[in-house]
């Protein structure tokens, strides 16, 4: 029960971590400028995102292996060692590949923000798929989630890690492509080009609600004439 209730609400959490971990390391650095400034020093041009990416999988492993030990030493029947280090191999296999998920979102656009965004919509569409596959016939569309590949595992029951190996090869090809994505922008850029203001204002603006004083005057007023 642990493993069938639990695993797929920690690897949403678990992903969450990760993909906030390399989104703070990477694009909100080049935000800020400090990622500009590190990279006029003699650092290689991948150094943020290596960095990133090793932080979010240390942590993804250390989270792995407290989740392993605490299991253990609960002393419950049912919960063996072989098991609960899968247990925890599932969370670290599923934050492995959202935060390389990330390390391809923070090309994409200029803003933290919107690389954030796009990373948790990719985990909302992985257990979406988990969902709907779990709730259908043969679960076929589980097999396209890394969240029902980690669910596969049958954890505390079967222990087959298999499943685990397709999270670590979809986490090196994100992660490859990333790093390939870094190399066609430029720093604090986006591979997406941002969208242009409109030309002209909307029509709504003219009207007295939208000016601050409720009047049709110009805003703001020249120089030292009031609204009427």
């Amino acid at each position: 029960m642990l493993g069938h209730q639990m695993l797929g609400f920690m690897a949403v959490l678990v992903g969450l971590m990760s993909v906030l971990t390399v989104t703070r390391h990477t694009r909100a650095e080049e935000e800020t400028g400090r990622a500009e400034l590190v990279r006029s020093a003699v650092v290689g041009r991948h150094a943020h995102l290596a960095a990133a990416l090793t932080v979010a999988a240390l942590a993804d492993l250390a989270l792995a292996l407290l989740l392993a030990l605490g299991l253990t030493g609960l002393g419950t029947d049912g919960v063996d060692g072989p098991g609960a280090l899968l247990y925890g191999a599932c969370h670290a296999a599923a934050g492995l590949v959202f935060a390389a998920v990330a390390a391809v979102t923070v090309q994409l656009t200029a803003h933290a923000r919107g690389a954030t965004g796009t990373a948790l919509a990719a985990i909302g569409v992985a257990y979406v798929l988990r969902a709907a596959g779990d709730s259908g016939e043969n679960g076929a569309l589980s097999w396209l989630s890394p969240i029902g590949w980690v669910q596969r595992t049958y954890v505390f029951v079967d222990d087959d890690g298999w499943p685990l190996l397709l999270c670590l090869a979809l986490a090196a090809a994100c992660a490859a492509t990333g790093f390939v994505l870094s190399t066609r922008r430029d720093v604090g850029a986006g591979l997406r080009p941002e969208r242009p203001g409109r030309p002209h204002a909307s029509e709504a603006l003219g009207t007295p609600s939208a000016s601050p004083c409720g009047c049709t005057a110009a805003w703001p007023p020249a120089s030292g004439r009031a609204c009427s």
